[in-house]
């Protein structure tokens, strides 16, 4: 189980993989604050706050 650290808010979410990678749009569970994630061998690499419309789009590009 990963955690991941909200910037905006400071609550800690968590992540679980099948695989250890991972790269796209991850939204904080208590204030739903939009972030794109980089995940590598079950580590984070990268949490860096985005835009609504961003966030979106690389929803609907992950669920295409």
């Amino acid at each position: 189980m990963l955690d991941i650290k909200c910037d905006n808010c400071g609550s800690i979410g968590k992540m679980s993989l099948l695989e250890g990678s991972y790269e796209g749009p991850y939204r904080c569970w208590k204030c739903r604050s939009p972030f794109i994630i980089k995940i590598e061998n079950n580590e984070l690499q990268l949490c860096k706050p985005i835009s609504e419309e961003e966030f979106e789009t690389l929803f609907d590009e992950s669920n295409a």
